[in-house]
């Protein structure tokens, strides 16, 4: 083993230096080819590195692999249109947009008229022609409009009670009035489709078999079509009915009883006249399943006697029955005072209607209800007697 001292570097060994620089003077050894061939080499080495496609994964550039000894000409062209990987054989196509229906313009009048007569109605006829109007101004903005104005009227008029009303008057007047594009886009026709799927057996069935706010659907829909057949008398919708009310009448309860006597009210004539005309026997087994009722001690008496009400009104070809009962008399009216201080003469007429104000506020006797003040009270009660032949 060498050994050294570390005395300032010496009797160090000297290690071989391979890169000495010559010194001034010192001439280069020249090398053993001509110029000539050293530049034809060079220029060899350019044009194969230029060709050579294989490297290795560090990519130096005296890294190259040898070039394979046979050619390969790739298929693969940087011009294609679309590159597709083999594994994917039908590619998804790419969806088109759609246009937010919420944006249609005329279903945005028509949801901001249904919030207006919604809170109030008496608006409905002010607003009415302006609405229609708008309306077939747009109608042809998109094919799905039609669509969209049944869906929105029918949705608000089955779930909104206080819309019904007004949700049947208006699809009467659009029916009636909307500009017809071709026969798909025909608002009558599309309503009538609703009905159609909305009345399916295999709907109804799943809607009165769940909840509560399900079943409370199917009543909104009864009594949306009841009232728009009784308005329309539109024989596409008379089938309708009677399904309605059997599915509501094989859940006898209180609010299903309910509604089917409300909807017997308003279309049992009519229902009547068109099964006499069709030999059909639907509202026969209709009135069959509500006489079926009044034998269910789980029915209060209220909803038995409403019951009993449609059915004699049936067998008295659905005529009100007049009651014959001793007349009411408003219990607030003072009578020995209205018949010393009445005028004889129309208390209308400019003469005596000052001598009757005077003593109006005395007229009546409210005791201790509190009251007193209040005459519009009874105003309204005597209104409701006279119209009622009951005073």
């Amino acid at each position: 083993m060498h050994g050294y001292r570390e005395n300032n570097g010496q009797n160090r060994p000297k290690a071989d230096n391979h890169f000495i620089t010559p010194t001034e003077g010192q001439q280069l050894r020249r090398p053993n080819i001509s110029t000539d061939e050293l530049t034809k080499q060079f220029a060899n080495s350019v044009n194969m590195g230029s060709n050579s496609t294989n490297h290795n994964s560090i990519g130096g550039a005296g890294d190259r692999m040898p070039q394979s000894s046979t050619s390969f000409k790739s298929q693969l062209s940087p011009f294609a249109v679309e590159f597709v990987p083999r594994m994917i054989t039908n590619p998804m196509p790419t969806p088109v947009p759609r246009e937010d229906p919420e944006d249609f313009i005329a279903v945005t009048y028509l949801k901001e008229f249904i919030d207006l007569i919604t809170i109030k109605p008496n608006k409905y006829d002010n607003q009415i022609t302006f609405l229609t109007d708008t309306i077939n101004a747009y109608i042809d903005e998109d094919t799905d409009v039609m669509l969209m104005l049944v869906n929105t009227i029918v949705d608000q008029s089955i779930t909104e009670p206080q819309f019904r009303y007004n949700g049947v008057r208006l699809c009467i007047h659009f029916m009636e009035n909307l500009l017809t594009i071709n026969d798909d886009m025909n608002f009558k026709k599309q309503l009538f489709q609703r009905c159609q799927r909305e009345t399916s057996s295999t709907r109804l069935n799943t809607l009165l078999n769940s909840s509560e706010q399900c079943q409370k659907y199917v009543r909104g829909l009864t009594l949306f079509i009841g009232d728009l057949y009784s308005r329309s008398m539109a024989p596409e919708l008379a089938d309708y009915v009677p399904q309605l009310l059997l599915l509501l009448l094989s859940k006898p309860h209180k609010e299903n009883l309910k509604c089917v006597c409300q909807v017997l009210k308003l279309c049992g004539a009519l229902l009547e006249e068109h099964y006499k005309q069709t030999n059909g026997q639907e509202l026969n087994k209709v009135i069959e399943e509500m006489k079926g009722t009044l034998g269910n001690d789980d029915i209060s008496v209220y909803i038995k006697e409403l019951v009993t009400n449609i059915i004699e009104m049936q067998k008295r070809g659905w005529t009100a029955n007049m009651p014959s009962a001793a007349p009411i008399h408003n219990p607030y009216l003072n009578m020995n005072f209205v018949e010393q201080n009445a005028p004889q003469n129309n208390y209308h007429e400019e003469d005596n209607y000052s001598d009757f104000e005077e003593n109006y506020q005395t007229r009546y006797d409210f005791g201790q209800c509190g009251d007193e003040d209040n005459t519009e009270i009874c105003d309204a009660f005597d209104e409701f007697l006279k119209h009622s032949g009951q005073n």
